[in-house]
């Protein structure tokens, strides 16, 4: 039986893309560690890989390597978690036409296996006319989750929401995520960043659940 090896989302890129600097390199050394070791992956990489192809070649270029990957018989696919793979990968290949990661295809699945009920409104464009229209759109939903890239509890978004449902005394229940107004030293990545203030899709999902469950 031959050992593992596995293959991550850099040699995935580096050997699919043909104009990418390391293409020549990556395939000779997946080629030949290919009669010798049994080539395996996870579920993770593959979304990230997916994702990182439909940003920068579009979505049938991802659609096609997901294809070519799915069908093989020679690569281990090392799955987190029954079928929820497989249907975000339905999600993925059924909307072409929206700009969904294969993230956002996984967040998905899971809110429908959750049985999670959700709607997004975007109040980018909000006038002062419309606030009564908002919060008859409000009106259906048992909690509310703002999501913004900016400081909370300083007069934003989530005060506006939280001003309205309070001075209609609603029973919504209420979680604002963002960043909080603190000074961050640290350097790094717009996902780093995003993690370390816990707005990263693992920190958000615990969010939305620890309320649907308060």
């Amino acid at each position: 039986m031959k050992d593992k090896i596995f293959i991550d989302t850099s040699a995935f890129f580096a050997i699919m893309v043909e104009s990418d600097k390391n293409h020549k390199i990556a395939l000779e050394i997946f080629n030949k560690v290919s009669l010798n070791y049994s080539p395996c992956t996870g579920e993770p990489v593959l979304s990230e890989t997916f994702t990182l192809l439909k940003r920068k070649f579009g979505i049938y270029a991802a659609v096609e390597f997901g294809n070519i990957i799915l069908l093989s018989t020679h690569l281990n696919i090392f799955y987190i978690e029954g079928d929820l793979f497989s249907r975000s990968w339905e999600i993925f290949t059924k909307y072409k036409d929206q700009d969904f990661s294969f993230v956002d295809c996984l967040s998905f699945a899971i809110l429908k296996k959750e049985n999670i009920d959700v709607g997004v409104i975007d109040v980018f464009l909000l006038k002062q006319g419309n606030i009564e229209i908002l919060y008859e759109a409000l009106q259906k939903y048992d909690a509310l989750v703002t999501l913004e890239e900016a400081f909370i509890n300083k007069g934003g978004l989530d005060s506006f929401i939280l001003f309205l449902l309070n001075k209609k005394s609603s029973k919504i229940r209420f979680k604002n995520m963002g960043f909080e107004a603190s000074y961050i030293f640290d350097i790094g990545s717009r996902d780093y960043l995003y993690r370390l203030n816990k707005l990263d899709e693992a920190s958000m999902i615990k969010n939305v659940k620890d309320l649907l469950s308060s």
